[in-house]
């Protein structure tokens, strides 16, 4: 199964399955021809792309020798890092994508590295303002900036250092090739006043489509 959800199936040889195909595509509603081979398909896995074994034939990147070929993304999702010098009370915080932001699935990020007692805040934007907290709040710490403009935000309670966000990218053609950045901001406080704010990396990350 793709993240975004979609079933790819493979077995007979094309002449044999009912649109000629020998790799089939199921999108919750429509069977579609993914591919095709000179003879059955032993083993398919998904590690960013469709990987195929078995005797192949019409196949993009295909390698002869191994009978290995693979199914690529014409667009597919990405995640960089932006990289930041804020250092919060705890050390530096570390956003990392665990899921990609692919159409019609479900995008994870994780962040490491709160202090105990601290908040967080999931920030999603359109932009990547490169703001100083500073100038947001006065215990905004040096070197710390928003990287992500905030279309977004949720507030987060990390657990042993760790927050995390997700949220599905909805299965619309529109969305594909869209890049958004991601980023968390840490709040710690003293006697319920804030005592500093610090952010992590920031994500930026595109849409793919498969």
């Amino acid at each position: 199964m793709h993240p975004g959800g979609d079933v790819f199936v493979g077995g007979l040889p094309g002449w044999l399955t009912p649109i000629g195909a020998s790799i089939l595509r199921w999108d919750g509603v429509t069977w579609t021809a993914a591919a095709y081979t000179q003879r059955d398909t032993r083993a398919m896995a998904f590690v960013g792309e469709v990987l195929v074994e078995g005797g192949l034939s019409g196949l993009p990147n295909r390698l002869d020798i191994a009978l290995l070929g693979r199914i690529e993304s014409t667009c597919p999702a990405a995640s960089t890092s932006i990289a930041t010098n804020c250092v919060g009370g705890a050390g530096p915080l570390t956003a990392t994508a665990d899921e990609l932001p692919w159409l019609g699935a479900t995008f994870r990020a994780s962040t490491n590295g709160f202090a105990i007692g601290a908040l967080g805040v999931a920030v999603v934007g359109l932009t990547s303002p490169n703001t100083p907290l500073s100038a947001l709040h006065p215990s905004g710490l040096p070197g710390c900036a928003l990287l992500a403009s905030g279309e977004a935000t949720t507030l987060v309670v990390p657990t042993a250092g760790r927050a995390s966000v997700q949220f599905v990218i909805p299965r619309d053609t529109a969305l594909v090739g869209v890049q958004f950045f991601h980023q968390m901001l840490q709040a710690e406080f003293v006697g319920g006043a804030m005592q500093s704010l610090s952010s992590s990396n920031a994500l930026h990350l595109t849409v793919g489509v498969f």
